[in-house]
């Protein structure tokens, strides 16, 4: 037991301090105005008889809501059941992290990366958390990543198949993953890797098929995508968070690395990993001919899995998740003896950014409450999401309620439906399908009451729904609906009540 405890008193610690986050700061992870409560609303809907892609709009891969949708079977439907999957799902992501960072590091220097990434990650007050995340599919499928990877250093090709099958099954930015696994395993058997990334597959198709989805449907969906993607709200909004490079943040690349190596800007740290990728690939590149076989595996991978965002493994964004693999391939590629002087500069960071993040979560103080359990938000969130709660206390459950530009909180909470194709109207979707259709949906829905918040949509270019953008819509709402009720508590919830 002693010998256990002295070799594994690492990943060992890492998952307790996990627990330990779990527990202390219960029920203040995620956001409850996006993202965190779509990700209950949809399995809930789908456990209804609702089907996804066709009743249920969605534009990302089904097993992650599949997944949930089965806990909520078995366990019942409830806050709870969500954090705890994110519990689970976090141990899984940083026991994998660890083991796969110590294959090819030392274990401290890999506890010292997987702490500076759980500082940022798990201790995350936004989205980008790892509890209750803008999506379970990236935890998901971050996990079956890392747990494919993890059998390539074993050898273990066709589960690696397997478990990258999965992954793709629950986010499709993994996709790229199999190019160092087909470099890799070209001299294992074929039929067993072909066989392994087929099942996975096969049976899910077979899942949706029975749930009511056909071939059109998904065709409907691919579509939708390729038409948001060439939208100049999702350019800006991918152009705010850095999700690709662009030239002019080449001046902050710079000055972010300085900061990195003498912290004299320390407000920045939610970006001092900007400038990580372009060192990466300048030294992979000189160093490519003197590295192992597996280390030019593990590179390739760390820069394959976060091409989506390639120059911005940052905090407060998506690129939270892949910080490890970042570091991972900068400590293989960096000379050994400047390697303890990065090590402590994580370390500071890590106190930095931990510090940062646990102020930010208690200022959390507030509680949204329901028979679904309770999640904590900032007071002037939290103070006119309850008071929208209490005015709707007792509602029908067969009204129909819809929150612009965004909140299924309410929905969720008080167990009553949305719109499922428009249960959110952010800046994205309105350019995407436009206020004709959007208005013509109101005529066919006939949603019983329409929530306006003045949430501010600046991450779209846009200040609040209504105002700057879907102003057609807002007065297709003013001329159907009367305004019945205002509460201002800091952000302002205006609820309309359909005529007659």
């Amino acid at each position: 037991m002693k010998k256990i405890l002295k070799n594994n008193w690492q990943i060992i610690s890492l998952e307790i301090l996990l627990l330990l986050v779990f527990i202390f700061f219960y029920g203040k992870f995620g956001d409850v105005m996006v993202d965190s409560l779509r990700e209950a609303y949809i399995p809930e809907q789908m456990l209804s008889g609702k089907v996804l892609y066709k009743n249920i709009f969605c534009i990302y891969a089904p097993l992650s809501y599949e997944i949930n949708a089965f806990l909520i079977w078995i366990f019942g439907s409830s806050l709870k059941v969500f954090y705890f999957a994110g519990l689970f799902a976090s141990l899984g992501i940083f026991y994998f992290y660890q083991r796969i960072i110590e294959h090819f590091l030392s274990k401290n220097i890999a506890l010292v990366i997987c702490l500076f990434a759980f500082a940022g990650l798990v201790l995350s007050p936004n989205v980008f958390n790892s509890f209750f995340p803008y999506s379970y599919g990236l935890l998901y499928g971050l996990l079956f990543s890392l747990i494919s990877i993890y059998c390539v250093l074993k050898n273990k090709l066709y589960l690696s198949y397997f478990f990258y099958s999965l992954a793709i099954c629950c986010k499709y930015e993994f996709v790229l993953l199999i190019i160092p696994l087909l470099f890799y395993s070209r001299k294992s058997s074929w039929v067993k890797n072909i066989l392994a990334l087929i099942i996975p597959f096969f049976f899910i198709s077979i899942l949706l098929y029975i749930q009511g989805v056909r071939f059109e449907d998904l065709i409907n969906v691919v579509s939708i995508i390729q038409t948001m993607g060439q939208t100049s709200t999702l350019h800006w909004f991918y152009s705010v968070m850095g999700v690709y490079f662009q030239w002019k943040y080449f001046p902050l690349c710079l000055e972010n690395f300085i900061n990195f190596l003498i912290p004299v800007n320390w407000s920045k740290y939610c970006q001092i990993l900007l400038w990580i990728f372009p060192v990466v690939l300048t030294l992979f590149a000189f160093r490519f001919k003197k590295l192992l076989p597996m280390e030019k595996f593990i590179i390739l991978v760390s820069v394959l899995i976060s091409v989506k965002v390639f120059f911005a493994p940052v905090f407060g964004s998506y690129g939270a998740y892949f910080i490890p693999f970042a570091l991972l391939a900068f400590f293989i590629l960096i000379p050994h003896n400047i390697k303890r002087y990065f090590v402590f500069l994580l370390i500071v960071w890590t106190f930095i950014t931990a510090s940062i993040n646990i102020k930010l979560l208690n200022n959390k103080s507030v509680k949204i409450q329901s028979e679904k359990g309770f999640i904590y938000t900032s007071p002037n969130k939290a103070d006119g999401i309850n008071e929208v709660l209490n005015y709707f206390k007792g509602v029908g459950k067969d009204k129909v309620i819809v929150a612009y530009p965004e909140c299924l909180t309410i929905n969720y909470m008080l167990d009553v439906n949305s719109d499922n194709k428009f249960y959110s109207l952010i800046p994205l979707y309105v350019e995407t399908f436009g206020e004709d259709i959007i208005s013509k949906r109101l005529d066919f829905q006939k949603p019983d009451y329409i929530v306006v918040s003045n949430d501010n949509m600046y991450l779209y270019k846009f200040s609040e729904f209504g105002v700057d953008y879907a102003t057609n819509v807002m007065k297709k709402i003013e001329n159907d609906y009367l305004l019945v009720k205002i509460f201002d508590t800091g952000m302002k919830f205006k609820i309309y009540a359909r005529k007659n």
